[in-house]
């Protein structure tokens, strides 16, 4: 999967990610990142996945319980690549909810 973000310049930022599904909620993750920061400005995002374009709203996960569901997550679909590529903790990662968005 994809998600397009809108730098501050307005021009499209196209970031191949890793997506877990908690729930039937689709959930991401990154540090501080320029997708991240583009997402405090502005949470509206496209998700580009199985041929397919959804406009949703990146949601901020802050609740402890839902973040180590996520974290167990990542690291069951992922394994090992998930430890290396991703060395920060929960504690330290940004957790986000791909919510709908009407528009």
């Amino acid at each position: 999967p994809r998600l397009i973000t809108l730098d501050e310049d307005g021009g499209e930022r196209r970031t191949k990610l890793w997506l877990v599904v908690v729930d039937g909620e689709g959930y991401v993750r990154t540090g501080n990142s320029r997708w991240f920061r583009n997402l405090q400005r502005d949470p509206r995002v496209q998700l580009e996945i199985g041929g397919g374009l959804h406009r949703l709203r990146a949601v901020s996960v802050t609740e402890p319980i839902l973040r180590g569901r996520i974290e167990g997550a990542m690291r069951h679909k992922y394994g090992w690549q998930d430890a290396l590529f991703h060395p920060f903790s929960s504690v330290d990662a940004n957790m986000l909810r791909l919510a709908p968005r009407a528009e």
